[in-house]
């Protein structure tokens, strides 16, 4: 999972938001999901480049799950 907050001048991203966040997704999935954590400085663009290159790394992605347009 992705998670992408806009800035660290507001430390709540970094000190409450990720930790609970963390925490909650691998309760609900067993340990077996991670948290990918990207921050994009106040910058537009480069959070829509993180974003789409998690996207291309399969994050949020069930496992074994096919991405469109692609064959097995």
């Amino acid at each position: 999972m992705g998670l992408l907050p806009p800035e660290t001048i507001d430390t709540r991203y970094e000190k409450f938001d990720h930790p609970i966040i963390e925490e909650k997704v691998a309760s609900l999935t067993k340990q077996q999901a991670k948290v990918q954590y990207a921050d994009a400085e106040s910058d537009a663009v480069k959070q829509t480049v993180q974003m789409q290159q998690m996207i291309d790394a399969g994050l949020g992605r069930s496992p074994g799950r096919r991405q469109r347009g692609r064959s097995a």
